[in-house]
């Protein structure tokens, strides 16, 4: 058996959530590759290699991969299931919920999506209700595996070991589909922690949807090095880019601490915090559901909170 991890990658970057997939598959106790596919991805293949438990990294560098399309990346991966057994992605990518499941498809398995636990190569726990229930499954058919695992329930692998992987650069197919042609992207400032591995992160509701109250949120964000997330709403209304969406249909987090500003807490967004291990709500509202889940509460107006906040900061 054999374990085929697809990174996490942005351009040249290698994302933290791939030390966690990482150090997931090694749980299987069999040999670790690590998939690294994009357009200039050399730089996050040669990271990848210096993950412990990386036995090789599998560099697919080619134009066609550059927006990790579900279609050409899930051809890919099954051009490799020859010589793999278990595929892993993460549920803190868009990218990786797309393409996982149509491996699935190509391959004609079931797959399984928010995985929390390895029990054994067919044994899973994952959370179902929203999270309120955790239930334990088994796969009972001999094909390959194909999980989409919550990153933030799994250790990190180590990044620093002194002798890397090797990297083995692909042949891309050549038939690779294209159905769509991307005429231009727009991507917001990622210049900050990754949403899913940060140990701040600010939650940002309608309560803040003003410009003001925004650009405040964005500016603790900075001086607290923390990532920014957002409810659905806030999502669809256009005021925040999808990544940073979080909650049931969205990314499910464990940071250290989080903070909610203007969030009322719908049953949704609650089911993606409820592994944080401090929750600090700020709302008007005092009968908001999401004092119910905090650790610490304050009836206020979450932009006066956040102007004291900036106002207290910037005195330090």
């Amino acid at each position: 058996m054999t374990v085929l991890v697809l990174a996490h990658v942005n351009g040249a970057r290698l994302l933290p959530g791939t030390a966690h997939l990482v150090g997931a598959a090694r749980a299987f106790d069999q040999p670790v590759h690590v998939l690294v596919a994009g357009e200039g991805a050399r730089e996050a293949a040669e990271r990848a290699a210096r993950l412990d438990g990386v036995e090789r990294v599998l560099l697919a560098d080619d134009t066609r991969l550059a927006q990790q399309l579900a279609e050409p990346m899930a051809v890919l991966l099954h051009s490799l299931g020859a010589g793999h057994d278990v595929f892993v992605g993460g549920m803190a990518s868009m990218a990786h919920r797309e393409i996982l499941p149509r491996l699935a498809g190509l391959l004609d398995v079931m797959g399984l999506s928010d995985v929390l636990a390895i029990e054994d190569a067919s044994t899973f726990r994952r959370p179902a209700y929203a999270g309120n229930v955790i239930t334990t499954v088994r796969l009972t058919d001999d094909g390959p595996r194909v999980l989409l695992l919550r990153e933030n329930a799994f250790e990190r692998a180590g990044e620093e070991r002194s002798q890397p992987a090797p990297v083995e650069e692909l042949a891309v197919p050549d038939d690779l589909p294209a159905p769509v042609k991307v005429l231009a992207e727009e991507r917001h400032d990622d210049t900050g922690p990754d949403l899913e591995s940060a140990r701040i992160v600010l939650g940002m509701g309608r309560g803040v949807s003003g410009e003001e109250s925004r650009e405040m949120l964005l500016e603790l964000a900075e001086r607290l090095n923390a990532a920014v997330a957002a409810t659905r709403m806030v999502v669809d209304d256009g005021l925040a880019p999808s990544e940073w969406q979080v909650g049931q249909t969205g990314k499910r987090i464990a940071p250290a601490l989080y903070m909610a500003f203007g969030i009322s807490g719908a049953h949704q967004h609650l089911a993606g915090i409820r592994d944080a291990e401090l929750i600090v709500a700020v709302n008007t509202d005092d009968q908001a559901p999401i004092f119910r889940a905090a650790d610490f509460g304050l009836v206020m107006d979450a932009a006066e909170a956040l102007r004291l906040l900036r106002e207290r900061s910037q005195t330090k």
